[in-house]
C-alpha cells in the first residue's frame, strides 16, 4: 500500500469546537484495490489507470491488494487488510476520496472472528456515501471509472450534520438496506428510527440511542464534501450491553453506558472499552459465536 494515513486540514485561526468553517479545499484521494493474483487482463487495466493517473495533479493516490483469506467452512475471502480498513475509512473523512476497484473485496467487521460470508460486507456497502466507488472488470472500462470516480469527488453528497449518510454505515446498524440518495428517503429513514416523536435523536438496532452531542474537540472532517461542524459527534447511548464492531477495532458499551461516535467510526470517552485494538490481532481468531441473520444488523 501507498501512504494511507489520515489527511487532516488544520482548523483555521479563530474558530473552535461546533464552528463550520467555509470555504475550505479538501484534498484529493484515490484508492486503488488490487486483486490478490491479477490475471493478465486485470493487469492491462491497472497499467492503463495508472497512465491515467499520471497526468493528474493535486490528488494522492493510495494501493491496497486483497489478501485472500480462508475462513470457515475452507472457503477463501478477499479481505482487505484491517490496518488499510481503518486508513481508508478515516481517510474518506479527511479528503475526497473515489475507490476503483479492480476486483471483489470485502471488510471482515468483527476482527476476532473468521471471515464468513455473514460476517463480512462489501467494500463498496462499507464506504457507502463517505467516497465514491467503481469496479474494473476489463480494461474498456478504465476511462468511465476515473471520470465516474472524478465526478464524485467534485460534487457534494451531504446535506448537512443531520444527513443520515454521515452515520458510519457498519456501526448505526439497521435491519436491512435503506437507500439515502432522495430527500424523500432520507426523510423516512429519519423518521422510521427517531426515537420518539419529541425527541430528535435516532436509535439503531441494537436499541442504542444516537443523539448529536455538544462539540468538544478540534476534530475536522468533511462527509461526502460537506463540511461538518468542528467536533462533531453523536453522544451513543446503549440501553444493554452491546458490542460495536467498525472493522479494524471491536468495543464493549455495557447496559446504561454512552460514548461518543464520530462520523468516522472514532469511538471517543464515557463507558466504552476497546476489547480489540486497531493492531494485527494477537490470538488465532475464532469462529462465529452466532449466526448473523444480515449484514447491515452485524449482530452485534
Amino acid at each position: 500500500m501507498t501512504d494511507g494515513s489520515p489527511m487532516a486540514i488544520s482548523v483555521p485561526e479563530g474558530l473552535g469546537p461546533g464552528d463550520v468553517p467555509a470555504g475550505l479545499s479538501w484534498p484529493r484521494s484515490l484508492w486503488i484495490i488490487l486483486p490478490a493474483n491479477p490475471s493478465e487482463a486485470q493487469g492491462e487495466s491497472i497499467s492503463r489507470l495508472r497512465t491515467k493517473l499520471s497526468e493528474l495533479e493535486d490528488i494522492t493516490v493510495s494501493d491496497v491488494r486483497v489478501q485472500n483469506i480462508r475462513g470457515r467452512g475452507g472457503l477463501t475471502y478477499p479481505l482487505i487488510p484491517v490496518k488499510d480498513v481503518a486508513g481508508l475509512y478515516r481517510r474518506a473523512h479527511r479528503s475526497r476520496t473515489a475507490i476503483i476497484a479492480f476486483g471483489g473485496a470485502k471488510v471482515l467487521l468483527d476482527i476476532s472472528e473468521l471471515p464468513t460470508s455473514r460476517g463480512c460486507v462489501a467494500l463498496e456497502r462499507f464506504i457507502q456515501h463517505k467516497c465514491s466507488y467503481e469496479l474494473v472488470s476489463r480494461p474498456e472500462e478504465v476511462d468511465r471509472a476515473l471520470s465516474g470516480a472524478l465526478a464524485w469527488i467534485s460534487d457534494i453528497h451531504c446535506d448537512g450534520p443531520r444527513d443520515p449518510r454521515c452515520y458510519p454505515t457498519v456501526v448505526f446498524e439497521t435491519l436491512r438496506e435503506y437507500p439515502l440518495d432522495t430527500l424523500r428517503e432520507r426523510r423516512d429513514f429519519v423518521s422510521l428510527h427517531r426515537t420518539s416523536k419529541r425527541s430528535s435523536a435516532l436509535t439503531d438496532a441494537r436499541s442504542r440511542t444516537w443523539q448529536i452531542g455538544p462539540a468538544h474537540t478540534k476534530d475536522l472532517i468533511q462527509v461526502g464534501g460537506r463540511t461538518l461542524p468542528i467536533g462533531f459527534h453523536w453522544d451513543v447511548q446503549a440501553s444493554r450491553d452491546s458490542t460495536i464492531v467498525t472493522g479494524w477495532e471491536i468495543w464493549r458499551l455495557p447496559g446504561k453506558g454512552y460514548t461518543n461516535i464520530h462520523p468516522d467510526a472514532l469511538i471517543r470517552g464515557g463507558n466504552a472499552t476497546k476489547t480489540h485494538p486497531s493492531s494485527a490481532e494477537r490470538g488465532k481468531p475464532r469462529p462465529p459465536r452466532t449466526p448473523r441473520m444480515s449484514r447491515q444488523r452485524n449482530s452485534r
